[in-house]
């Protein structure tokens, strides 16, 4: 993708809550690092032409497994998931890196870009580490 100066990488995630959530604690390790991965490889990657954005649906997905654990009408469908992730995959979102997209929040009456600021935030919960002490 470097090679050829453009190339789109949209990791899949979860809410924090659910990563946080002590009865989903591999599923949520496993989330919380690969979008660790992908603020990390968007910085890399910046002025590339490549991006790496991670988009998550804002709440469980009707699949056959949430069904089972959960009342079927709360759940989200997965349609919620295209208008996003076919944004993310195009041109049109070029300028965009190391974000976090929650799909629920997509506002599809808006134009794209002002639906993808709307919906999103910094990936991997940048600002936290604000206070870190650096060594020299």
């Amino acid at each position: 993708m470097v090679a050829r100066g453009w190339g789109r990488i949209i990791f899949i995630s979860t809410s924090l809550d659910t990563m946080l959530d002590p009865g989903h604690v591999m599923y949520g390790m496993t989330k919380a690092s690969g979008e660790a991965f992908i603020a990390a490889l968007a910085a890399s990657l910046r002025s590339t032409g490549v991006t790496a954005n991670v988009l998550l649906p804002g709440g469980p997905i009707a699949t056959r497994m949430a069904a089972e654990m959960g009342d079927p009408k709360a759940l989200l469908q997965p349609e919620i998931m295209a208008a996003p992730i076919t944004w993310l995959a195009s041109d049109a979102s070029s300028d965009v890196t190391g974000r976090r997209f929650i799909a629920a929040k997509w506002n599809t009456a808006l134009p794209p870009a002002q639906a993808a600021q709307a919906a999103s935030s910094p990936a991997a919960w940048a600002g936290y580490g604000d206070t870190s002490i650096k060594p020299l």
